[in-house]
């Protein structure tokens, strides 16, 4: 049997359902992202390094026979394979490979207009921080940190709302802040962030010990919320973007509502009425 190898797609080949339409036997698909990558679209979509960056897509298996053929296609016969680190949703990781241009395109050459209207957009940077202990930290929720000079915006205790049961018996806890991305917090490499939040934790919880703080996990978005102003309406990209089989949905097309979980879900269903409707011509 011909040994499989892991490829994490993260363009239309993510449809394990059209590439078995396509001949072809992916295997043990599951969602993954690759961190420290943005994407970049152009004529052509690809992977460029961007700190902090992440990038979602499918992780399968395929065959070295399946994967010639698959990238023997014209449309796809300039990608080369990259070696990659994907994240899967229980937290593990799976060395694969990525197939990108070996050459960055210069800008969006596709459609400039529409790159102008992305790019319109104004957006606050945000960065958070997760960490388990077992330590048992305040009495709420949800904490907002109003308190001038606090680095950070909101403390967030997931076992008050998810007992800690249900996280292998430890303390979930979430720090988060909305913030220019040329910003100090941007430049800070994820030690010296962890260092400066934690520093602060004793300010609100005096039993706080950085030493007792079993993992952490931090992640930087760099256009995590859209700033509205007076002419924001003219400004909201359609979800049917010019690059062909390439769709757009996020929290800046929601309109005259402010983000939320409920839009989220609504935004969803609209996109996937949409992509149905399209793939069914």
């Amino acid at each position: 049997m011909e040994r499989r190898v892991e490829v994490f797609f993260y363009g239309l080949f993510m449809d394990a359902d059209a590439l078995r339409e396509k001949g072809f036997h992916p295997a043990n698909a599951r969602q993954a992202s690759v961190q420290h990558l943005a994407l970049h679209l152009g004529e052509r979509a690809t992977l460029v390094p961007e700190r902090g960056g992440r990038v979602h897509g499918m992780l399968m298996s395929l065959t070295h026979a399946e994967l010639d053929r698959l990238y023997a296609e014209p449309s796809v016969e300039a990608y080369r394979p990259e070696p990659v680190i994907a994240l899967l949703s229980d937290g593990s990781i799976v060395a694969a490979l990525c197939f990108n241009l070996p050459a960055v395109p210069a800008g969006l050459q596709s459609n400039s207009e529409y790159a102008a209207k992305l790019r319109s957009i104004e957006y606050l940077g945000a960065a958070c921080l997760i960490f388990t202990s077992g330590q048992d930290l305040g009495d709420f929720y949800w904490v907002n940190v109003n308190e001038p000079g606090a680095p950070f915006l909101v403390f967030i205790n997931h076992t008050r709302l998810v007992d800690k049961s249900f996280y292998g018996g430890k303390n979930v806890y979430y720090i988060g802040a909305y913030l220019p991305v040329d910003g100090k917090v941007f430049s800070l490499s994820d030690d010296e962030l962890a260092k400066l939040w934690f520093g602060y934790l004793p300010e609100m919880f005096r039993e706080f010990d950085a030493q007792r703080v079993d993992e952490r996990h931090i992640f930087r978005f760099r256009a995590a919320q859209h700033i509205v102003d007076t002419r924001y309406e003219e400004k909201i990209p359609a979800h049917k973007t010019p690059l062909p089989g390439v769709f757009l949905a996020n929290f800046s097309q929601i309109f005259p509502e402010d983000r939320g979980t409920n839009f989220a879900v609504r935004e969803g269903e609209k996109i996937a009425a949409l992509v149905q409707r399209e793939a069914v011509g």
